[in-house]
C-alpha cells in the first residue's frame, strides 16, 4: 500500500512539473520574456531541479539517523543469521538448540529487513511530499503572472505512519 502511494505521488509530481514547464514556456516566458525572474526555460528548469534536490536532501538529512540505525540492525541480524546458515551443526550444541537459534536469527533478520524497507519507502514518500511542496510554491508564484486560467496545486499524501513493533 505504501509503495502505491509513493508511485502515485511521484506520478503526480511528474505531471505537475510537466504542467509547470509547459505553462512557463507558453504563458509566462512567451509574454514576459527574459524580464521574468527565472529567465529562459532552461534556467527555470535548472532552478526547479535545484529546489527539488534541496527538498530531497533535507528529508534525507532529517531521516538519516533512523535509516543508519536500521541498516546497522539489519547488517547485524544478517551476519547473525549467516552464521547459522553457513553450517549444518555447531559442535557441542544440541541439534534442537541449533535449530531454535537459527529460527530466531532468521525471524530477527526478516523483521530488520522489513523495518529497513518500510523506512526507505517512508522516506521516499516524504521526499515526494517535499517535492510537492516545492512544486506548489512555484505554482503559486507562477499563478500571480498567469492571465486567465490558473495552475492547480496538489494535496500532499498522508504521512501519519505507524510502525508496528514485534512484541
Amino acid at each position: 500500500m505504501l509503495r502505491e502511494k509513493v508511485q502515485e505521488a511521484k506520478r503526480q509530481n511528474e505531471m505537475q512539473e510537466n504542467g509547470l514547464l509547459a505553462a512557463y514556456e507558453t504563458n509566462i516566458f512567451a509574454v514576459q520574456g527574459n524580464n521574468f525572474p527565472y529567465g529562459s526555460l532552461e534556467l527555470f528548469y535548472d532552478q526547479l531541479q535545484g529546489s527539488k534536490a534541496e527538498a530531497v536532501e533535507q528529508v534525507q538529512y532529517d531521516n538519516n539517523g533512523e535509516v543508519v540505525q536500521l541498516e546497522e540492525a539489519f547488517n547485524k541480524t544478517e551476519q547473525d543469521y549467516g552464521q547459522y546458515t553457513s553450517v549444518k551443526k555447531i559442535a557441542g550444541l544440541p541439534q534442537n538448540t541449533f535449530a531454535s537459534k537459527k529460527s530466531r536469527a532468521k525471524t530477527a533478520f526478516e523483521i530488520a529487513d522489513h523495518q529497513l524497507n518500510l523506512k526507505k519507502e517512508e522516506v521516499e514518500l516524504r521526499e515526494a511530499n517535499a517535492i510537492k511542496v516545492v512544486l506548489n510554491q512555484i505554482t503559486r508564484e507562477l499563478n500571480r503572472y498567469m492571465d486567465g486560467a490558473k495552475l492547480a496545486e496538489q494535496q500532499a499524501f498522508d504521512e501519519n505512519f505507524q510502525q508496528f513493533e514485534p512484541s
